[in-house]
């Protein structure tokens, strides 16, 4: 997900200056995706009638010494803020979760049965993801859960966890009760 922000804000200061910033600048550029992170990704829901187009204001000095022309004015006309409307956001989304529920989808065909899922990793935490998760299997899997520290567990396709009191699962949310 991370990567599909870059390319879009690529797409708004020149990739050049990105990546002028990526190497120079490394902890200015992370400063940047964690504010996309903690105000778009993670409460992006899908609704269209609750999505606020966030505006992110370029306040990294070190971006401003990078960009060029016509980045440069038109992000000077706009006083350095890029706004991602509900349909920007929900392009950098979706590819990636299609592959997350295409992968799924392949694991499930090669267990039989599966009665629980685990979502893990930083962002398992998404609400738009949990919902495209819990709406695409609940039908299969009567279990779907997400830890408390989701960033801390972490597995490969590689390995399977059979759970045989999936009564112990914590149930987050009312998503995934």
């Amino acid at each position: 997900m991370d990567k599909e922000f870059l390319a879009f804000l690529a797409k708004k200061v020149g990739p050049d200056a990105l990546k002028s910033l990526q190497s120079n600048h490394y902890e200015q550029l992370q400063y940047i995706v964690q504010k996309f992170c903690k105000n778009v990704k993670l409460k992006f829901t899908g609704n269209k009638n609750d999505y606020v187009p966030y505006k992110m204001h370029l306040d990294c000095p070190a971006i401003k010494e990078y960009i060029t022309e016509p980045y440069k004015e038109e992000l000077t006309k706009g006083e350095w803020i890029i706004t991602f409307t509900y349909d920007d956001v929900k392009l950098m989304f979706d590819p990636i979760i299609d592959r997350i529920i295409k992968l799924i989808r392949e694991q499930l065909y090669s267990i039989d049965p599966c009665f629980a899922m685990v979502l893990v990793g930083g962002f398992s935490q998404s609400q738009y993801l949990q919902t495209c998760i819990g709406e695409e299997f609940r039908p299969m899997i009567k279990h779907i859960s997400v830890p408390d520290q989701p960033l801390v567990a972490r597995c490969t396709s590689k390995s399977r966890i059979r759970i045989s009191n999936t009564s112990k699962l914590r149930k987050p949310n009312k998503l995934f009760s």
